[in-house]
Protein backbone atom coordinates (compact mmCIF):
# COMPACT_ATOMS: atom_id res chain seq x y z
CA UNK A 1 0.00 0.00 0.00
CA UNK A 2 2.95 2.28 0.88
CA UNK A 3 4.75 2.11 -2.81
CA UNK A 4 0.79 2.65 -4.51
CA UNK A 5 1.03 6.37 -2.20
CA UNK A 6 4.04 7.34 -3.41
CA UNK A 7 2.96 6.87 -7.01
CA UNK A 8 2.92 9.89 -9.38
CA UNK A 9 -0.10 11.70 -10.59
CA UNK A 10 1.18 13.13 -13.20
CA UNK A 11 4.40 13.01 -15.86
CA UNK A 12 6.31 16.14 -16.80
CA UNK A 13 8.13 15.01 -20.10
CA UNK A 14 10.43 16.71 -21.96
CA UNK A 15 10.33 17.47 -25.73
CA UNK A 16 13.53 15.59 -26.81
CA UNK A 17 12.34 12.31 -24.97
CA UNK A 18 8.99 12.72 -27.04
CA UNK A 19 10.48 12.73 -30.17
CA UNK A 20 13.16 10.14 -29.36
CA UNK A 21 10.26 7.74 -28.26
CA UNK A 22 8.17 8.48 -31.13
CA UNK A 23 11.68 8.41 -33.78
CA UNK A 24 12.17 4.46 -32.11
CA UNK A 25 8.50 3.64 -32.24
CA UNK A 26 8.65 4.70 -36.09
CA UNK A 27 11.40 2.66 -36.74
CA UNK A 28 9.58 -0.53 -37.27
CA UNK A 29 6.04 -1.34 -37.91
CA UNK A 30 5.82 -4.77 -37.55
CA UNK A 31 6.48 -5.41 -33.65
CA UNK A 32 6.40 -3.16 -30.73
CA UNK A 33 9.46 -1.26 -29.30
CA UNK A 34 10.88 -0.84 -25.68
CA UNK A 35 12.69 1.08 -23.93
CA UNK A 36 13.25 2.71 -20.29
CA UNK A 37 12.42 6.34 -18.64
CA UNK A 38 15.08 8.41 -17.07
CA UNK A 39 14.85 11.26 -14.74
CA UNK A 40 13.22 12.24 -11.31
CA UNK A 41 10.37 12.79 -8.79
CA UNK A 42 9.35 15.53 -6.33
CA UNK A 43 5.93 15.55 -4.58
CA UNK A 44 3.91 13.35 -6.35
CA UNK A 45 5.30 14.84 -10.17
CA UNK A 46 7.15 12.45 -12.12
CA UNK A 47 9.91 14.08 -14.88
CA UNK A 48 11.29 12.07 -17.78
CA UNK A 49 14.11 14.08 -19.40
CA UNK A 50 15.89 10.80 -20.84
CA UNK A 51 15.69 7.54 -22.15
CA UNK A 52 17.29 4.10 -22.27
CA UNK A 53 17.19 2.22 -25.35
CA UNK A 54 18.22 -1.79 -25.06
CA UNK A 55 18.10 -4.56 -27.62
CA UNK A 56 14.83 -6.54 -27.33
CA UNK A 57 15.10 -10.18 -26.66
CA UNK A 58 11.50 -10.95 -28.18
CA UNK A 59 10.04 -9.35 -30.93
CA UNK A 60 6.26 -9.49 -31.40
CA UNK A 61 3.61 -7.38 -33.05
CA UNK A 62 1.30 -7.51 -29.91
CA UNK A 63 3.57 -7.46 -26.83
CA UNK A 64 6.87 -6.86 -25.11
CA UNK A 65 8.22 -7.16 -21.50
CA UNK A 66 10.92 -5.68 -19.87
CA UNK A 67 13.74 -8.26 -18.73
CA UNK A 68 15.58 -8.02 -15.50
CA UNK A 69 18.83 -7.53 -17.03
CA UNK A 70 17.47 -4.49 -19.19
CA UNK A 71 16.27 -2.80 -16.31
CA UNK A 72 19.79 -3.23 -14.50
CA UNK A 73 21.43 -1.43 -17.10
CA UNK A 74 18.97 1.21 -17.11
CA UNK A 75 19.76 1.69 -13.58
CA UNK A 76 23.93 2.03 -14.81
CA UNK A 77 22.56 4.57 -17.64
CA UNK A 78 21.20 6.46 -14.88
CA UNK A 79 24.05 6.24 -12.60
CA UNK A 80 26.29 7.71 -15.66
CA UNK A 81 24.13 10.95 -15.47
CA UNK A 82 23.85 11.40 -12.14
CA UNK A 83 27.67 11.29 -11.65
CA UNK A 84 27.84 13.86 -14.71
CA UNK A 85 26.19 16.03 -12.38
CA UNK A 86 22.01 15.84 -13.16
CA UNK A 87 20.61 13.18 -10.84
CA UNK A 88 18.34 10.93 -12.30
CA UNK A 89 16.87 7.29 -11.86
CA UNK A 90 14.46 5.07 -13.59
CA UNK A 91 11.49 6.24 -13.03
CA UNK A 92 9.37 3.42 -15.55
CA UNK A 93 9.24 2.64 -19.30
CA UNK A 94 7.65 3.45 -22.52
CA UNK A 95 6.52 1.27 -25.63
CA UNK A 96 4.72 1.63 -28.66
CA UNK A 97 1.47 0.04 -29.81
CA UNK A 98 1.45 0.03 -34.31
CA UNK A 99 -1.51 -0.06 -35.91
CA UNK A 100 -3.87 0.38 -32.57
CA UNK A 101 -4.59 2.85 -30.07
CA UNK A 102 -3.42 3.56 -27.11
CA UNK A 103 -5.28 1.73 -24.24
CA UNK A 104 -3.02 -0.70 -22.35
CA UNK A 105 -3.21 -4.67 -23.14
CA UNK A 106 -3.63 -7.18 -20.08
CA UNK A 107 0.18 -7.59 -20.95
CA UNK A 108 0.73 -3.92 -20.38
CA UNK A 109 -0.79 -3.61 -17.21
CA UNK A 110 0.85 -7.24 -15.25
CA UNK A 111 4.50 -5.59 -16.77
CA UNK A 112 3.43 -2.06 -15.31
CA UNK A 113 1.32 -3.67 -11.67
CA UNK A 114 5.44 -5.65 -11.73
CA UNK A 115 7.68 -2.41 -11.94
CA UNK A 116 5.19 -0.69 -9.55
CA UNK A 117 5.98 -2.97 -7.01
CA UNK A 118 9.67 -1.50 -7.46
CA UNK A 119 8.22 2.40 -7.47
CA UNK A 120 8.54 2.97 -11.10
CA UNK A 121 5.05 5.11 -11.81
CA UNK A 122 5.94 6.09 -15.46
CA UNK A 123 4.34 3.23 -18.44
CA UNK A 124 4.05 6.07 -21.84
CA UNK A 125 2.48 3.95 -24.86
CA UNK A 126 3.06 5.73 -28.10
CA UNK A 127 0.03 4.84 -30.61
CA UNK A 128 1.85 4.94 -34.47
CA UNK A 129 1.13 3.90 -37.72
CA UNK A 130 -2.57 4.26 -37.42
CA UNK A 131 -3.35 4.16 -40.96
CA UNK A 132 -6.31 2.06 -41.72
CA UNK A 133 -8.73 3.39 -43.92
CA UNK A 134 -12.04 3.03 -41.67
CA UNK A 135 -12.12 2.40 -37.91
CA UNK A 136 -11.46 -0.58 -36.66
CA UNK A 137 -11.12 -2.76 -33.72
CA UNK A 138 -9.62 -0.55 -30.82
CA UNK A 139 -10.45 2.78 -32.81
CA UNK A 140 -13.21 4.64 -31.61
CA UNK A 141 -13.74 6.95 -34.21
CA UNK A 142 -12.39 7.60 -37.36
CA UNK A 143 -10.54 10.95 -36.32
CA UNK A 144 -8.37 8.79 -34.69
CA UNK A 145 -6.78 7.25 -37.82
CA UNK A 146 -3.78 8.37 -38.84
CA UNK A 147 -2.84 10.67 -35.38
CA UNK A 148 -0.06 10.05 -33.41
CA UNK A 149 -1.07 9.12 -29.64
CA UNK A 150 1.04 9.59 -26.09
CA UNK A 151 -0.55 7.82 -23.07
CA UNK A 152 0.51 7.28 -19.53
CA UNK A 153 -0.63 4.90 -17.32
CA UNK A 154 -0.63 3.06 -14.18
CA UNK A 155 -2.11 -0.45 -12.69
CA UNK A 156 -4.85 0.33 -10.53
CA UNK A 157 -7.13 -2.66 -8.46
CA UNK A 158 -8.19 -5.26 -9.97
CA UNK A 159 -5.55 -5.18 -12.95
CA UNK A 160 -7.33 -2.44 -14.46
CA UNK A 161 -5.94 0.78 -15.99
CA UNK A 162 -5.17 4.16 -14.68
CA UNK A 163 -4.72 7.26 -16.77
CA UNK A 164 -2.47 9.69 -15.89
CA UNK A 165 -2.17 13.15 -16.95
CA UNK A 166 1.13 13.87 -19.33
CA UNK A 167 2.33 16.78 -19.79
CA UNK A 168 4.91 17.88 -22.53
CA UNK A 169 7.51 20.65 -21.72
CA UNK A 170 11.39 21.92 -22.84
CA UNK A 171 14.27 19.55 -21.45
CA UNK A 172 15.92 22.17 -19.69
CA UNK A 173 12.71 23.40 -17.93
CA UNK A 174 11.70 19.80 -16.98
CA UNK A 175 15.31 19.23 -14.94
CA UNK A 176 14.83 22.79 -13.34
CA UNK A 177 11.12 21.54 -12.62
CA UNK A 178 12.89 18.43 -10.48
CA UNK A 179 15.82 20.05 -9.38
CA UNK A 180 14.11 23.47 -8.09
CA UNK A 181 17.24 24.98 -9.80
CA UNK A 182 19.05 26.08 -13.14
CA UNK A 183 19.92 22.79 -14.99
CA UNK A 184 23.91 22.12 -14.41
CA UNK A 185 26.65 22.93 -16.99
CA UNK A 186 27.20 19.70 -19.57
CA UNK A 187 24.29 17.94 -18.04
CA UNK A 188 21.37 18.04 -20.27
CA UNK A 189 20.90 14.56 -22.15
CA UNK A 190 22.32 14.15 -25.81
CA UNK A 191 21.01 15.36 -29.23
CA UNK A 192 18.32 14.31 -31.12
CA UNK A 193 20.91 12.89 -33.58
CA UNK A 194 22.82 11.12 -31.00
CA UNK A 195 19.77 9.93 -29.91
CA UNK A 196 18.69 8.84 -33.02
CA UNK A 197 21.94 6.98 -33.93
CA UNK A 198 21.61 5.29 -30.03
CA UNK A 199 18.28 3.87 -31.71
CA UNK A 200 20.13 2.56 -34.85
CA UNK A 201 22.84 1.16 -33.23
CA UNK A 202 20.11 -1.03 -31.05
CA UNK A 203 18.24 -2.14 -34.03
CA UNK A 204 21.43 -3.52 -35.43
CA UNK A 205 22.50 -5.13 -32.19
CA UNK A 206 18.89 -7.05 -32.04
CA UNK A 207 19.55 -8.28 -35.38
CA UNK A 208 22.89 -9.26 -34.69
CA UNK A 209 22.36 -11.08 -31.73
CA UNK A 210 19.03 -12.78 -32.93
CA UNK A 211 21.31 -13.81 -35.71
CA UNK A 212 23.51 -14.94 -33.56
CA UNK A 213 21.27 -17.42 -32.07
CA UNK A 214 19.83 -19.30 -34.50
CA UNK A 215 21.12 -22.86 -34.97
CA UNK A 216 20.20 -25.46 -37.09
CA UNK A 217 20.61 -27.49 -40.25
CA UNK A 218 22.49 -26.00 -43.34
CA UNK A 219 19.18 -24.69 -45.23
CA UNK A 220 17.68 -23.01 -41.82
CA UNK A 221 21.34 -21.36 -41.70
CA UNK A 222 21.25 -20.01 -45.00
CA UNK A 223 17.43 -18.77 -44.63
CA UNK A 224 18.95 -16.83 -41.51
CA UNK A 225 21.89 -15.84 -43.05
CA UNK A 226 19.40 -14.21 -46.59
CA UNK A 227 17.06 -12.98 -43.37
CA UNK A 228 19.86 -11.06 -41.52
CA UNK A 229 21.26 -10.21 -45.23
CA UNK A 230 17.79 -8.14 -45.77
CA UNK A 231 17.39 -6.71 -42.54
CA UNK A 232 20.82 -4.79 -42.19
CA UNK A 233 20.26 -3.68 -46.06
CA UNK A 234 16.58 -2.02 -44.93
CA UNK A 235 18.49 -0.32 -41.77
CA UNK A 236 20.84 1.06 -43.74
CA UNK A 237 18.79 1.97 -46.90
CA UNK A 238 15.63 3.46 -45.04
CA UNK A 239 17.62 4.63 -41.74
CA UNK A 240 21.32 5.23 -41.19
CA UNK A 241 21.57 6.80 -44.76
CA UNK A 242 19.29 8.83 -44.47
CA UNK A 243 20.63 10.06 -41.04
CA UNK A 244 24.08 10.24 -42.54
CA UNK A 245 22.71 12.77 -45.26
CA UNK A 246 20.66 14.84 -42.59
CA UNK A 247 23.48 15.13 -40.29
CA UNK A 248 26.17 16.24 -43.41
CA UNK A 249 23.21 18.67 -44.76
CA UNK A 250 22.76 20.38 -41.08
CA UNK A 251 26.56 21.01 -40.83
CA UNK A 252 27.20 22.21 -44.20
CA UNK A 253 24.20 24.40 -43.19
CA UNK A 254 26.39 25.10 -40.28
CA UNK A 255 23.25 24.66 -37.83
CA UNK A 256 24.09 25.06 -33.90
CA UNK A 257 22.05 21.47 -33.63
CA UNK A 258 24.63 19.46 -35.17
CA UNK A 259 28.29 19.08 -34.06
CA UNK A 260 31.57 17.33 -35.68
CA UNK A 261 31.41 14.70 -33.50
CA UNK A 262 27.77 14.04 -34.55
CA UNK A 263 28.88 13.72 -37.73
CA UNK A 264 31.60 11.89 -36.93
CA UNK A 265 29.33 8.97 -35.01
CA UNK A 266 27.35 8.84 -38.10
CA UNK A 267 29.91 8.12 -40.15
CA UNK A 268 31.78 5.50 -37.83
CA UNK A 269 27.98 4.08 -37.22
CA UNK A 270 27.42 3.92 -41.57
CA UNK A 271 30.71 2.26 -41.52
CA UNK A 272 29.75 -0.52 -38.24
CA UNK A 273 26.48 -1.75 -40.63
CA UNK A 274 27.84 -1.38 -43.99
CA UNK A 275 30.74 -3.23 -42.39
CA UNK A 276 28.23 -6.02 -40.81
CA UNK A 277 26.52 -6.15 -43.92
CA UNK A 278 29.53 -6.80 -46.20
CA UNK A 279 30.25 -9.83 -43.40
CA UNK A 280 26.53 -11.10 -43.93
CA UNK A 281 26.46 -10.95 -47.44
CA UNK A 282 30.31 -12.76 -46.57
CA UNK A 283 27.71 -15.64 -45.17
CA UNK A 284 25.25 -15.28 -47.47
CA UNK A 285 27.73 -16.28 -50.18
CA UNK A 286 29.35 -19.35 -48.11
CA UNK A 287 25.71 -20.53 -47.64
CA UNK A 288 24.76 -20.31 -51.34
CA UNK A 289 28.30 -22.30 -52.46
CA UNK A 290 28.03 -24.75 -49.86
CA UNK A 291 24.10 -25.37 -50.79
CA UNK A 292 25.13 -25.17 -54.65
CA UNK A 293 27.60 -28.23 -53.52
CA UNK A 294 26.08 -30.08 -51.52
CA UNK A 295 22.99 -30.05 -54.07
CA UNK A 296 25.47 -31.01 -56.99
CA UNK A 297 26.40 -33.83 -54.07
CA UNK A 298 23.11 -34.49 -53.86
CA UNK A 299 23.14 -35.07 -57.70
CA UNK A 300 25.59 -36.87 -58.48
CA UNK A 301 24.17 -39.19 -55.61
CA UNK A 302 20.89 -39.70 -57.20
CA UNK A 303 22.55 -40.31 -60.55
CA UNK A 304 24.25 -43.40 -59.25
CA UNK A 305 21.64 -44.58 -57.26
CA UNK A 306 19.29 -44.44 -60.55
CA UNK A 307 22.30 -46.22 -62.33
CA UNK A 308 22.52 -48.62 -59.39
CA UNK A 309 18.29 -49.35 -59.72
CA UNK A 310 19.12 -50.10 -63.47
CA UNK A 311 21.56 -51.94 -62.67
CA UNK A 312 19.81 -54.28 -60.35
CA UNK A 313 16.47 -54.41 -62.97
CA UNK A 314 18.60 -55.95 -65.78
CA UNK A 315 20.18 -57.88 -63.40
CA UNK A 316 16.74 -59.21 -62.62
CA UNK A 317 15.30 -59.61 -65.87
CA UNK A 318 18.84 -61.71 -66.69
CA UNK A 319 18.13 -64.19 -63.79
CA UNK A 320 14.35 -64.05 -64.96
CA UNK A 321 15.29 -64.89 -67.84
CA UNK A 322 17.49 -67.61 -67.03
CA UNK A 323 14.73 -69.19 -64.49
CA UNK A 324 12.14 -69.16 -67.50
CA UNK A 325 14.80 -70.51 -69.56
CA UNK A 326 15.56 -73.58 -67.34
CA UNK A 327 11.76 -74.22 -66.29
CA UNK A 328 11.16 -74.38 -70.47
CA UNK A 329 14.09 -76.74 -70.70
CA UNK A 330 12.71 -78.70 -67.32
CA UNK A 331 9.23 -78.98 -69.06
CA UNK A 332 11.08 -80.33 -72.60
CA UNK A 333 13.34 -83.19 -70.53
CA UNK A 334 9.91 -84.27 -68.89
CA UNK A 335 8.01 -84.27 -72.21
CA UNK A 336 11.15 -85.78 -74.13
CA UNK A 337 10.82 -88.76 -71.22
Amino acid sequence: MAAARQLPTRVVVADNVVQSCLAHALTTEGEEIIGFCLGGCSDQTAFVWETCVRPRSDKRSDRCEVAPEDQFAATEEAEKLTQAGLTTKVVGWYHSHPHITCPPSHVDLRTQGHLQALGLGVALIFSVFNNASEPRDGFTSSQELGRIQVHCFQTGPGNTAVSVPVHVVPQCVAVEMALGQPVPLGCLAPSGFEKAGQVLRTMVDEERMAHEKQQGHDSAAFHAAMVYCKTLSNIDAGYLTPLTVQLEREATLADDGVTETDLEEARKELERVQGLLMAARGVVETKEAERTRLLHVYRQAEEILQSQDVQHVHEQQQLMQAHQAQQIQNALAVNAF
